[in-house]
């Protein structure tokens, strides 16, 4: 089969984002982590900001230039930060000719000469994707911990209203918006590089994705206590569900244990009720482990924790500093 394969520096182009969003739903098709797969979201992972370097992208197609795998490097938001490789992700229909290793080693080694990477860990990877993990081994790269998937469904909002202490980031001053914020993700990922913690808001607005309204938070005006991000998520073909992805969860740290879970399941419970109204079905949050508060508010919800996921690194000696779990 003759194919063609290209490296390119990512430009954010519909046609090719709804290509490698069509792509990507078919390989995780059947999967913990099958979920609707959209331009937007495929955007989201590949942009980058001007401080940052171009996301690298190799793609291959077949004779009939239908695009049939793809890989992607994005750089870190911070030369000290963490990086994130995403997929291989190939056709099921060409899988078993090693393509997936064909396109991971144009990233490594691109003209056939081993490239110094960034710090950089894979995307999530589930329990059993068999072919990824094995993938990764054989080049050697090394297991991370990586996050956990919940999933439950979302109920119609009833008569209730949501709780009184939660606001959305409209009710707030971008200058107050972006202080809150910095100063919680900085207690929430204490590893991270300080930069990336005070570009937070910065970092989420240029999503695509992003509306001030996904944006809620709750505690004292004058110093919330929490904060949660939304992004709904529907194609409206391939039968799936509209869902509401809870894409992060803020704490502050220095609350009890108990402040910090009746917070969460303050946020948790009006995500819901946004959900509900903006009419998805599902929803889905993917947090790291040790996340106790906002796990077992999401949980208390009704979610299930339905995978932890795996994260691969590449060979020591090959990256620039040992990576962090969350980029």
């Amino acid at each position: 089969m003759a194919l063609r394969v290209d490296r390119v520096d990512y430009q954010t182009d519909s046609h090719l984002d709804t290509e490698l969003a069509d792509l990507c739903y078919q390989s995780i098709h059947g999967r913990t982590d099958q979920r609707p797969v959209t331009a937007d979201l495929v955007a989201s992972r590949l942009h980058t900001t001007n401080s940052q370097p171009p996301t690298s992208l190799v793609i291959a197609r077949d004779e009939h230039h239908q695009l049939i795998g793809a890989i992607a490097l994005r750089w870190p938001y911070v030369p000290t930060g963490t990086g994130r490789l995403w997929g291989p992700v190939v056709h099921p229909d060409h899988r078993g000719h090693r393509l997936g290793n064909r396109l991971l080693a144009a990233i490594c080694h691109p003209d056939g000469q081993a490239a110094t990477l960034p710090a950089i860990t894979t995307a999530e990877i589930p329990s059993a994707a068999p072919d990824a993990h094995a993938l990764f081994t054989h080049a050697g790269w090394q297991r991370v911990p990586g996050p956990t998937l919940l999933r439950g469904p979302i109920l119609p909002p009833g008569a209730a209203s949501p709780p009184p202490t939660v606001w959305t980031a409209q009710d707030t001053t971008p200058h107050d918006l972006a202080r809150h914020l910095g100063r919680l993700y900085a207690a929430t990922y204490p590893d991270q590089d300080p930069r990336t913690a005070t570009d937070t808001l910065r970092r989420w607005s240029q999503d695509r994705r992003y509306q001030p309204d996904r944006l809620l938070l709750t505690g004292p005006a004058r110093q919330p206590a929490a904060a949660a991000l939304l992004y709904p998520l529907a194609t409206g073909h391939n039968g799936e569900p509209a869902e509401l992805l809870i894409a992060d969860i803020l704490t502050d740290h220095n609350l009890a244990v108990a402040d910090q879970l009746a917070t969460c399941n303050d946020l948790v419970h009006a995500a819901l009720r946004h959900g509900a109204l903006g009419g998805s079905a599902v929803v889905r949050a993917v947090l790291p482990s040790h996340r106790q508060p906002c796990l077992a508010a999401l949980e208390n919800a009704g979610l299930a924790r339905v995978d932890e996921f795996t994260l691969y690194a590449p060979p020591a000696g090959t990256s620039r500093d040992e990576p962090s779990a969350r980029p």
